[in-house]
């Protein structure tokens, strides 16, 4: 070798030191004669190729290397590294293993088949070469994350905290650590700690959606509390907002109203005792503050915020701004709080209470505006967001004359256009065939109304799981028969609009889905948020679950049915329609009304029945609101308790907790003699991240105690509450072929 040559190896150095990996290549190409016999340079133009993610031309010279200096561990765990990556494990630990043979102190390659045995589930040796990698190179911070990781997935949480906590403690910028120190947190109940790293991991890595991902999930968790208001968690906290597949705003708001209870400002106005001690203009001096919150107003935006002082305080600004909207002709910040609160009132279908004389005076200023509208006239943006606080906007007729401008944007966009995409989409949905069952026509008839849930961001998983990694998570019971479901066919029987559909979707590797639904104006919300976040392999269809063994003869590996069945007119005759489209060997998860947990709902709709209240359904259920909210009898003050449920702030969800137009409601034993009657297998029961679970594991010690729904109506019995969402679970379908 010349020393030409030699100095070109130098020069590729230099400038993959200096980050430039595609000049490498580049002047590699130029001189691919003269370094044809140099190892070192053949190790150069790997690097700058896998830094480029062109791993097959990296392999290439890893192994020319190799041909011309075979005793290089780095180059040889460099290939392994590049297997590994190129997804050939057996390659991968082959090179790992020539390394250590070739310098039995080099901690890489220790690691690298700690990785390889991770992969395979063999916790033991992948701890064990995690171990010995830390010995050889104590600042390995890479190995001490992966043990980490790798003692929580063998059930050793409280090891994996130590080993967390000190690499956190040392390396205060990994993020990945603080990521895996929340999972191992979360995983003995410490969700309060865990939210806590999860938004120090977020903060550190902001690019790793997975970070956002589970710190949207920690803050779902009940009883969550902040100390104080400070500039971290409120930055965190609206990046997280800002984001749109990463959490379900309504899960995370309690936790952040709690947060922004601490903020002074926000707090002030909320515990303030009565009006009797409030000034004039006292609300419109509180839009004025509160212009100067914006997480208070990006979450207004997302999502219903379930809380009645916030709602009260909401309904009296607005009531406020509408009868003094003079008072705001010279400001400028608390515009932007008044279109805030018009789309929390939009995605809330305006639930709050309104009076006879804000009703006229929004008809007012409705007819003011068709005027000015037909004048060629601009109507101010406060008029057009007051207006919008008390009526949709794609209700007006004059509405498309609105000229859009920054301020108003979001507005339009939200109560205007994405009703328009709907109606286009919903044109291009197929239809299994005419809907001829009673119960089924009057459940779609509630659902063209008020299609249920409104929703604007949900969370879509950054990594899919295998069908029988991700089930075995959770906890279930399963034959073999799931390991072999690689690209799962997937029916979602009841899909609303959407948000269970895409969810699903980003679940589960490689699926495609169907989704079927009776409205198909749901239909039309769920396709446009599916088309608006890209997701592909979603196919939407208009149809009644009773009609889908005699028009749809497709089967599927998963079928999923929340919150469906027990709104048939005959639940059975749903569950047997699913079990024909469900392969032998496949899974279902259903969700059904706990009788226990429904007691208040019924109580509830017993008052109802005998209030009488007449006229359009929205009127019913904001009279029945305001009769609960102000206690005007003793039977509504003994529902006040509703208050404290999310379903009781939204139109939709209201109407579908006490209108509804059909309901069943069952018991775990019940739940059994179906399952039997139709030779379904009960796999368990999941739980969305709540201590159910762990409460009773600890009570019910034995391995398969989860699948027993003896002992889980035992447990029910003593916590009436536990299903207060409804009965959540899995059951599988027995493969015909193979001996049960």
């Amino acid at each position: 070798m010349n020393l030409a040559t030699n100095q070109y190896a130098l020069d590729l150095i230099d400038l993959y030191q200096s980050g430039k990996h595609q000049k490498v290549i580049d002047l590699s190409v130029i001189l691919e004669k003269d370094l044809a016999k140099n190892a070192i340079a053949h190790d150069v133009i790997a690097a700058s190729n896998v830094a480029l993610g062109h791993l097959e031309n990296a392999k290439t010279h890893y192994i020319l290397s190799l041909s011309l200096a075979s005793d290089n561990p780095e180059s040889q765990n460099n290939l392994g590294v590049v297997y590994e990556n190129l997804g050939h494990p057996k390659k991968a630990e082959s090179c790992f293993k020539k390394a250590i043979n070739l310098n039995k102190k080099y901690a890489a390659p220790y690691f690298g088949i700690g990785n390889i045995y991770r992969l395979r589930k063999l916790h033991e040796k992948a701890i064990q070469n995690y171990k010995t990698a830390i010995n050889l190179k104590p600042d390995h911070f890479d190995a001490k994350n992966n043990l980490g990781a790798t003692l929580l997935e063998a059930g050793n949480s409280r090891e994996a905290i130590v080993v967390l906590t000190e690499l956190v403690e040392t390396h205060v910028h990994y993020g990945a650590g603080f990521n895996n120190l929340g999972l191992a947190l979360a995983s003995i109940g410490d969700y309060q700690k865990a939210m806590e790293n999860f938004a120090l991991a977020a903060s550190k890595s902001p690019e790793d959606m997975s970070f956002w991902e589970n710190l949207g999930t920690s803050l779902s968790a009940s009883g969550l509390s902040f100390t104080k208001y400070d500039s971290f968690y409120e930055t965190i906290f609206l990046n997280l907002l800002n984001k749109q597949t990463t959490h379900n705003p309504s899960m995370i708001a309690p936790s952040i109203i709690r947060f922004l209870l601490n903020n002074p400002i926000f707090a002030r106005y909320i515990n303030e005792e009565s009006d009797k001690k409030r000034k004039s203009g006292f609300y419109i001096q509180a839009i004025n503050d509160f212009s100067k919150l914006p997480l208070l107003m990006k979450l207004m935006e997302l999502c219903p915020l379930s809380d009645l002082k916030i709602e009260k305080l909401f309904t009296k600004c607005r009531k406020e701004v509408l009868l003094n909207l003079h008072l705001l002709d010279d400001l400028q910040k608390p515009i932007q709080f008044l279109h805030a609160l018009a789309l929390q009132c939009y995605t809330n279908e305006y639930i709050y209470w309104q009076t006879d004389e804000e009703k006229e005076k929004v008809s007012e200023y409705i007819e003011l505006a068709k005027l000015e509208i037909n004048k060629g006239g601009d109507i101010p943006s406060h008029i057009i967001a007051i207006i919008a606080c008390y009526r949709p906007l794609n209700t007006l007729s004059w509405s498309h004359s609105i000229v859009q401008n920054p301020i108003n944007q979001q507005l339009i966009d939200r109560q205007l256009a994405e009703s328009k995409v709907e109606a286009v989409l919903s044109k291009n949905i197929p239809i299994l065939k005419e809907i001829t069952n009673q119960i089924s026509e009057e459940v779609r008839k509630q659902y063209e109304e008020n299609p249920y849930p409104r929703w604007v961001n949900t969370i879509l998983f950054e990594n899919p799981l295998t069908v029988y990694d991700c089930l075995q998570n959770i906890g279930l019971r399963l034959r073999d028969d799931v390991k072999h479901i690689k690209k799962p066919k997937i029916l979602i029987a009841g899909c609303g609009t959407g948000r269970h559909a895409l969810l699903t979707k980003s679940r589960f590797k490689d699926a495609t889905v169907t989704a079927i639904d009776l409205s198909l104006k749901s239909l039309g919300y769920a396709k446009r948020k599916t088309e608006e976040l890209g997701v592909k392999n979603i196919h939407y269809v208009q149809g009644d679950l009773l009609d889908l063994s005699d028009h749809h003869k497709e089967q599927y590996d998963i079928i999923e049915s929340a919150g469906v069945l027990h709104h048939m007119e005959n639940p059975e005759d749903g569950l047997q329609n699913l079990i024909f489209a469900l392969k032998p060997g496949g899974v279902m998860r259903l969700a059904l009304y706990s009788e226990h947990a429904r007691k208040g709902v019924v109580s509830a709709r017993e008052y109802l029945a005998k209030t009488n209240d007449t006229g359009p359904i929205e009127a019913k259920i904001r009279s029945f609101r305001q009769s609960i909210i102000e206690g005007k009898d003793s039977h509504a003050k003994n529902f006040y308790f509703v208050t404290n449920w999310p379903d009781f702030y939204s139109m939709s969800e209201c109407r579908d907790l006490f209108f509804h137009a059909k309901e069943h409601q069952f018991t775990l034993p019940k739940i059994q003699v179906m399952l039997d009657k139709v030779n379904l297998i009960f796999a368990g029961f999941e739980f969305n991240g709540n201590r159910t679970y762990a409460e009773f594991a600890m009570k019910y010690k034995s391995e398969n105690a989860n699948q027993s729904l003896d002992l889980w109506d035992e447990y029910e019995k003593d916590n009436p509450s536990t299903f207060l969402g409804m009965y959540q679970f899995w059951v599988q379908k027995p493969n015909a072929k193979k001996t049960v």
